[in-house]
């Protein structure tokens, strides 16, 4: 299974804002009316919860009739200082080394397709012409033990040199557009400030000053990668 696994994640390969559902709480129904007159405390209370309630109505769909581009959480802190090794290519990859913008596509191995797939369609109309940003699939793996390593390596190797036989037909452009990153120990989630739950599916934007203008986390997050991508340009 960890074999198929591994084929699967990236023979995909180069064949490679949160979401607003803030609604807002219902209110406490009414209470019936008593024969009872309400002291002024109670009035105050309520005429204050009133009016708390109309504003966050009124912020609520001010949001709602947003572009969803616009609702991307801007992050802008420090690229953090990860490492990593690419698999079958073996080119070291330093986050903060970068120095152009960036796409990173996280992910856990079983929805690694997913994020490849985005990531592929991210770059496709750039291919044959240089690609303006760097891209890559960060996939954490964490959950494989030390001694298992060697052989989830050697699968994604074999895997690599598939998808360079098959569909980029050029190692050294492979090399250029073909960023499998191993998370042995999902630094990253920790670096960008991702919460721990699986799956994970997040997109992270970089700025070619090194720094995280945002962390998306959506399912089809590439609306507001391309929006973040223009507001670097401008």
């Amino acid at each position: 299974r960890v074999l198929k696994t591994g084929i699967d994640l990236t023979r995909i390969g180069i064949d490679t804002m949160t979401k607003v559902v803030a609604s807002i709480a219902d209110t406490d129904q009414p209470e019936p009316e008593t024969t009872t007159e309400p002291t002024p405390k109670k009035e105050a209370t309520s005429g204050l919860k009133s009016n708390l309630m109309r504003q966050a109505s009124f912020k609520h769909e001010k949001i709602l009739l947003e572009e969803a581009p616009r609702r991307t959480r801007v992050q802008k802190f420090r690229v953090p200082d990860l490492k990593f090794i690419a698999a079958g290519s073996n080119k070291v990859v330093e986050l903060r080394k970068i120095h152009q913008s960036a796409v990173l596509f996280i992910s856990h191995r079983e929805n690694a397709k997913e994020a490849a797939d985005l990531n592929w369609q991210l770059i496709k109309p750039y291919i044959g012409n240089r690609i303006p940003f760097f891209t890559a699939n960060i996939i954490l793996l964490n959950e494989f033990p030390t001694f298992t390593q060697p052989m989830v390596k050697r699968e994604l190797r074999k895997a690599y040199n598939d998808i360079v036989k098959d569909y980029v037909k050029n190692k050294n452009l492979a090399q250029k557009i073909v960023h499998l990153l191993p998370d042995w120990k999902a630094q990253s989630l920790d670096g960008f400030h991702i919460a721990q739950r699986r799956p994970i599916l997040a997109s992270v934007i970089l700025t070619p000053s090194g720094n995280v203008q945002c962390v998306i986390e959506s399912t089809n997050p590439l609306a507001a990668i391309k929006h973040e991508l223009e507001m670097q340009t401008k």
